[in-house]
């Protein structure tokens, strides 16, 4: 078995031991308020995004995973601004809510889906209707909500790097679609590559669920089984670093 075969193997084994404790731990649970119904609904987000990560490099299909994890660490924060402020709900409705303004707005009998169906009173009518729900307030940009989150450094340091892949940064591109003078269309992961995505998503994933443990009050003997598997994921980013 070469190095990148026992990577794959070791993260897989990491993952399987998470799923089953997540099991028995936390897919029970019950919520009470709105608040509450998205903070699991996003953590379940964090975790089947994470699933889908680690299929990808599992496969070396990873053109994409760096813009998966982009979203993965977006509900991430989106979890640990909940927790913190119950209000921040209404963040996320108004990021809805301008994401529709745009479309109306731009929404015009031109649009090659419309043919036939646009009308344009009825399109003012909702832009109007939606415009009146606004308030800026209770905006927040994707700085303002790292800084929230207590995570500000992410967002200059790692969710810098996955915008990268996410807007095709002449960087990126090149590392994901050039080789040796060439124009390729799948390239293979480097080690050093898979150990980043496995160790990130995993981390993130895992401690999405400590999160969730915190939120609940759970007892810390229950939390010590999460923390050794996220220990254990640091051993094994540390290992294939080496």
């Amino acid at each position: 078995m070469n190095e990148i075969e026992k990577l794959h193997k070791s993260y897989q084994s990491n993952w399987k031991k998470y799923i089953a404790l997540r099991s028995s731990k936390l897919e029970n649970l019950n919520y009470s308020n709105e608040t509450e119904k998205y903070i699991f609904i996003i953590f379940a987000r964090v975790n089947a995004l994470c699933d889908e990560i680690i299929t990808l490099a599992n496969q070396n299909k990873t053109t994409s995973a760096q813009i998966i994890m982009r979203s993965q660490l977006e509900s991430f924060i989106d979890i640990r601004c909940l927790i913190d402020d119950p209000n921040y709900i209404q963040t996320m409705y108004q990021d809805e809510l301008e994401q529709d303004i745009k479309f109306y707005k731009n929404n015009t009998e031109k649009h090659l889906y419309n043919k036939g169906l646009f009308n344009l009173e009825l399109r003012n009518k909702e832009l109007i209707a939606l415009k009146a729900k606004r308030n800026k307030k209770q905006k927040l940009d994707i700085q303002g909500k790292f800084i929230k989150s207590g995570f500000k450094d992410l967002n200059y340091t790692l969710y810098n790097n996955l915008c990268r892949h996410s807007h095709g940064n002449i960087t990126a591109l090149a590392s994901k679609s050039f080789d040796n003078g060439k124009i390729i269309f799948s390239k293979s992961s480097s080690k050093i590559e898979l150990n980043f995505l496995y160790s990130t998503s995993i981390n993130t994933a895992i401690a999405s669920a400590l999160d969730i443990m915190d939120y609940f009050k759970f007892n810390d003997n229950h939390k010590i089984e999460f923390e050794k598997l996220l220990k254990k994921n640091k051993e094994i980013a540390l290992y294939f670093i080496e």
